[in-house]
């Protein structure tokens, strides 16, 4: 274990969620529900000092169909 807390957020209405975190190292993960199938995030992100935003969108997620 890392010893980091487990966070939790969820979007607002323009789709932005804002977390703060001690430094460490971190994974993203994120679904997000479509008709027959999910995207899927899972990125790992290191934080020390200022953040760039992290981006989740169609282009840098997985998508995986739903059965």
């Amino acid at each position: 274990a890392s010893g980091l807390e487990v966070l939790y957020d969820t979007t607002d209405a323009s789709g932005v969620a804002t977390l703060e975190a001690k430094g460490g190292n971190y994974w993203v993960v994120a679904t997000f529900e479509k008709p027959y199938s999910e995207l899927y995030w899972n990125h790992p992100v290191i934080i020390s000092g200022e953040m760039d935003p992290v981006r989740l969108d169609s282009e840098n997620a997985t998508e995986r169909p739903k059965f």
